[in-house]
């Protein structure tokens, strides 16, 4: 008897599996999952501590002693801001500086510039890349 309603119940469709709906294929496209509060603290602790700031002068070591506070309004403004495809103007500044490559100090061609971005940027750069994987 129980056999006979085992394979009752395995013939019968899930209702989550019906209810799920399927998301079309559209060619050239780009579907981007959901941005999670879980994810952002996971990109903040993966941020590397150096020496530099980034260009408005934030500290890495006070990005991640607030995470608990800030990554909740990251997580609304990175779902705002790729749920509409908006990059903010702020996270498009970087802060120039050279680097010495080699050679004499004084000869300018001994250095190459680096663009530091804002840790901020950096977090919704990596959660961009997240969520279309």
């Amino acid at each position: 008897m129980f056999q006979q309603e085992l394979k009752h119940a395995s013939a019968i469709s899930s209702p989550v599996a019906d209810a799920t709906p399927a998301i079309p294929s559209v060619p050239n496209s780009l579907y981007l999952t959901p941005v999670l509060h879980n994810d952002v603290v996971i990109q903040i602790n993966n941020l590397k501590c150096n020496r530099l700031n980034d260009p408005i002068d934030i500290p890495i070591s006070l990005v991640k002693m607030t995470k608990n506070i800030i990554s909740i309004y990251l997580t609304n403004l990175c779902t705002s801001n790729i749920s509409n495809g908006v990059f903010l103007e702020k996270l498009k500044q970087a802060k120039v500086v050279p680097l010495f490559k080699s050679g004499t100090r004084l000869n300018p061609s001994s250095y190459r510039s680096i663009s530091l971005l804002s840790h901020f940027s950096k977090i919704f750069q990596k959660l961009v890349a997240y969520t279309s994987t």
